[in-house]
């Protein structure tokens, strides 16, 4: 079963990274983007969805509302789930506006966040077991 990629959009470098860091110990697959732009343009050429997206939703060149907006707008993107990151006071209300399960305020709880991944992302199921095991 192959780990769930998550598309993690975030502009500052050091949390991006941070972030990135512990996903992957976690067993998450990561892409990385720095603005939504770059999300677009990830999801543009992916073979697969991701499982999630965390979103920052203060970046340049494209923010989180815009990223979210041309998300919506692709009926195969819509069903992605969104995870706002951002340190912004309102982040509940802000998370509602760009229709995201989950919001985070920064700096991130990394259980939270882990937490709030292990309910967005669902693991494939097991196959079932083989009638010839039991023979």
């Amino acid at each position: 079963m192959p780990a769930p990629e998550i598309l993690l959009v975030e502009d500052d470098r050091d949390i991006r990274e941070a972030m990135a860091e512990v996903l992957e110990q976690e067993g998450y697959v990561v892409s990385l983007a720095k603005t939504g732009l770059d999300a677009v343009q990830h999801l543009e050429t992916c073979r697969a969805l991701p499982a999630a997206i965390l979103l920052d939703l203060m970046m340049p060149i494209m923010d989180g509302w815009e990223f979210s907006s041309v998300k919506q707008g692709n009926p195969q993107w819509a069903t992605v789930p969104i995870v706002i990151v951002s340190a912004d006071a309102n982040v509940s209300e802000k998370g509602q506006a760009v229709r995201a399960v989950a919001h985070l305020r920064k700096p991130i709880d990394i259980d939270q966040l882990l937490g709030i991944l292990l309910t967005v992302v669902t693991p494939p199921a097991p196959p079932p077991p083989s009638l010839a095991e039991g023979t």
